[in-house]
C-alpha cells in the first residue's frame, strides 16, 4: 500500500501543474501539508504521515502515507465542491 501511495504522489509531481484562479488547491507534499493554491486551504494529516527525502528532487521531500489510516483532511471541504475531501 505504501508503494502505491508513493507512486501516486510521484506521478502527481511529474504531471503538468495547473495554475490560475480556477485551481481549487495545490499540495506539493514537499515537507509539509501547505496548500500553495490561491485559496490556501487549512490542511491537516490524520493518521501516520511521514515526510522523507524525495528520490526525484535532490533537495525536496515527499509525503508517505502508511496505507492504513493516514489521509489528508482539508477544511472547509465545502469550498472544494465536495462533502468530504480526503486523499489516501
Amino acid at each position: 500500500m505504501i508503494v502505491h501511495a508513493a507512486l501516486l504522489i510521484l506521478a502527481s509531481l511529474l504531471a503538468p501543474q495547473a495554475e490560475g484562479q480556477d485551481l481549487a488547491g495545490r499540495w506539493t507534499f514537499d515537507g509539509d501539508l501547505k496548500d500553495s493554491g490561491p485559496a490556501g486551504h487549512p490542511t491537516k494529516a490524520v493518521g501516520r504521515l511521514e515526510f522523507i527525502d524525495s528520490p526525484v528532487a535532490p533537495s525536496g521531500k515527499m509525503g508517505v502515507f502508511n496505507g492504513v489510516d493516514a489521509h489528508v483532511q482539508v477544511d472547509p471541504a465545502a469550498k472544494l465542491g465536495a462533502g468530504t475531501a480526503t486523499s489516501a
